[in-house]
């Protein structure tokens, strides 16, 4: 969803807001019940390649099938998310503790236009879907989001037919604030969007 994440990762420009505060609070990765979300790394390389091939992973997103030069490009520009000193943008590995490897990636990028606002994208290999990790993965990722840094609302767009990743935001939280007619484009064809969102909680 989100284009895929392989759409987000180019030049950054700077905001007044950074995720700087995410990325030392989580600078070797965070925990969750069942996940560990980690810098993305080298060794992640041949897992990536071996799912994004597949049309499930770019069924959504306005890209062709992608090679694994391109993906090898991608998981450079991931990695090196975290090493810049004021990030706009961080990708996590999404790794559970009982399969020992990658399973997906997901994001948290500031917004361009409003950095008090900041989206999110994800992507699961396909045959770890159905499992709840990535609804576990978002969780955290907005939790910390929120914890860590100066937004005040995280958002995600989503392709009306990908009715998978829709429940998957609903359960994180996330509810549906409009549909987008006509708002893009996928390999030719017009498609319809949604867009999501939820807010920081606010205190008591």
């Amino acid at each position: 969803m989100n284009r895929g994440l392989f759409g987000f990762l180019g030049p950054v420009q700077p905001r007044s807001h950074s995720l700087r505060d995410v990325q030392r609070a989580v600078k070797d990765g965070v925990s969750t019940p069942r996940l560990r979300l980690r810098p993305p790394a080298l060794a992640d390389l041949p897992h990536i390649r071996r799912y994004a091939v597949r049309e499930a992973f770019y069924r959504y997103m306005d890209m062709e099938k992608p090679t694994p030069e391109g993906i090898g490009k991608y998981l450079e520009s991931a990695m090196a998310t975290w090493r810049r000193r004021r990030p706009a943008e961080l990708v996590f590995a999404i790794e559970p503790g009982d399969v020992g490897r990658i399973v997906g990636l997901i994001r948290i990028r500031i917004d361009e236009d409003d950095d008090r606002a900041a989206s999110v994208g994800f992507h699961l290999d396909s045959d770890f879907q159905g499992r709840g990790y990535a609804t576990e993965a978002l969780r955290e990722i907005v939790r910390i989001g929120f914890a860590h840094s100066g937004v005040a609302r995280i958002w995600a767009e989503v392709d009306t037919r990908n009715t998978q990743s829709c429940a998957l935001l609903e359960r994180a939280g996330f509810r549906r604030e409009k549909r987008m007619d006509g708002h893009r484009s996928i390999r030719g064809t017009v498609t319809d969007w949604y867009l999501y969102a939820v807010d920081r909680p606010r205190s008591r």
